[in-house]
């Protein structure tokens, strides 16, 4: 595509390309046999760690990783990440 925001003839041919492409019957086809898309509830342990330390980063309570993940200030983080993520049990 043109950095100018105009569009050349090869970017009109392309989209129009891919517009065919979508709607032929052996795309339908892939795409019905693809499985649902099923929204996870739980995100991984690792994801949910990181996520509090960012936070901890963000709100300035971070010293150069002296506040391990596990303790109390990445579980006050403000944000509602999994009890796992903070290194808590569920119940």
């Amino acid at each position: 595509m043109s950095t100018t925001g105009q569009k050349t003839e090869r970017d009109t041919k392309l989209t129009e390309l891919i517009r065919q492409q979508i709607g032929t019957q052996a795309n339908r086809r892939h795409l019905a046999r693809l499985p649902e898309f099923t929204l996870q509830d739980e995100m991984p342990e690792r994801l949910g760690l990181l996520l509090a330390r960012l936070d901890e980063a963000e709100h300035g309570r971070a010293g150069d990783d002296l506040i391990a993940p596990e303790t109390p200030a990445a579980a006050q983080s403000g944000h509602h990440w999994p009890a796992s993520a903070h290194g808590r049990n569920q119940e």
